[in-house]
């Protein structure tokens, strides 16, 4: 026998987030589980250096680290599965570890000062730059300074 209940990783995060208000949980805690729930059956996806990016930052303040903790009490909570991690789970933490994302959400490499010094005035448009450049970040468009500053030339 087995139950299934397709849906319930999307359904979870609203029921988790009522529940943490019902008791009364500091907002801290709502914030790390609400993304952990929502986002605990992502192992079961591909793992890709893109999808390990966005995933890391669709959890913070909680981590990929968190999350595989997560993902394992779920797989171990399911007899009569035997207790072992799963593959998917391995696979995740390693990407993440490669990526350096075990423990923290991707941090924007352009930031306001490189604008500056390419001679932008600072203004409402570099909120909606940098945005930019972040997003291309996390699809994977650049992964250092160099590249974040060839996209900057690239997009002006």
């Amino acid at each position: 026998m087995r139950i299934v209940s397709p849906g319930h990783e999307e359904q979870g995060g609203p029921l988790a987030e009522a529940f943490l208000t019902r008791i009364d949980a500091p907002s801290e805690i709502k914030e790390r589980v609400v993304p952990l729930v929502k986002h605990h059956l992502a192992h079961l996806q591909t793992v890709s250096d893109r999808s390990v990016r966005r995933l890391a930052n669709f959890l913070k303040p909680a981590t990929i680290s968190e999350l595989c903790l997560v993902m394992t009490a779920d797989h171990f909570g399911r007899p009569p599965k035997p207790r072992v991690i799963h593959a998917g789970v391995t696979e995740l933490r390693a990407k993440a570890e490669v990526l350096r994302l075990r423990d923290s959400a991707p941090k924007s490499i352009l930031q306001g000062r490189h604008l500056i010094a390419r001679g932008m005035q600072p203004g409402v448009q570099f909120g909606t730059l940098l945005d930019e450049a972040f997003e291309s970040q996390l699809e994977g468009g650049f992964a250092d300074l160099d590249g974040a500053l060839k996209w900057l030339d690239a997009r002006n």
